[in-house]
């Protein structure tokens, strides 16, 4: 096993965002929309941060690393769709029970909780292409015809 191979096992097993090294797990978790920012945070050169940065960005494993330390970040923050539907049901139900809340607030979360569960959405069968091939054929045939027949004089 070459020295490169030995090190890069050694950065996959110690680091979770596998492939990076220090100076790129550091840029991960410091960038914040500001590349360069980043970059210097990382202990990378000020002269050379900026190129680097646009470098590093463009890196699927460091996008990647990014999206998932975002996506860690903001889980508690951000409403998933059963914690919206308990909302909206609750709302309608307390609203139902008491006499005090507008029905306005009742139908916006009746219908939210029905858009979130897809119930006015309609399946149309469409069968265009099939329909337009048949289309084409027959308009062939008809040109075929056509041609084969001498013009009325």
């Amino acid at each position: 096993m070459t020295k490169k191979e030995v090190l890069k096992r050694a950065r996959t097993k110690n680091h979770p965002a596998k492939g990076l090294t220090s100076y790129q797990k550091k840029f991960t978790e410091l960038y914040s929309g500001n590349g360069t920012k980043a970059a210097i945070q990382a202990g990378y050169s000020k002269k050379t941060a900026y190129s680097i940065a646009n470098e590093l960005l463009k890196k699927p494993e460091i996008i990647k690393a990014i999206q998932e330390r975002e996506k860690k970040e903001l889980a508690p923050l951000i409403a998933d769709r059963q914690e919206r539907q308990r909302f909206w049901t609750e709302v309608l139900r307390k609203a139902i029970k008491r006499a005090g809340i507008k029905m306005d607030h009742r139908l916006k979360a009746s219908e939210l909780l029905g858009k979130s569960e897809a119930d006015f959405t309609e399946n149309i069968a469409h069968s265009g292409i099939e329909n337009l091939a048949e289309k084409i054929k027959k308009a062939r045939q008809r040109r075929k015809q056509c041609e084969k027949t001498p013009p009325k004089k």
